[in-house]
């Protein structure tokens, strides 16, 4: 389900983050509400 252009809710905990996700906003369900997460690029 999307509420934004960028923001997507998930119920799925394992899911794998993938380089397309870059500087999206995934909102994880914790079995109580969706807790918001921006995805950035690493620092190595």
């Amino acid at each position: 389900t999307v509420l934004l252009p960028s923001l997507y809710l998930t119920w799925s905990r394992a899911s794998s983050i993938l380089p397309t996700m870059v500087g999206h906003t995934i909102a994880i369900h914790n079995g109580k509400e969706h807790i918001p997460i921006y995805i950035t690029n690493p620092i190595w």
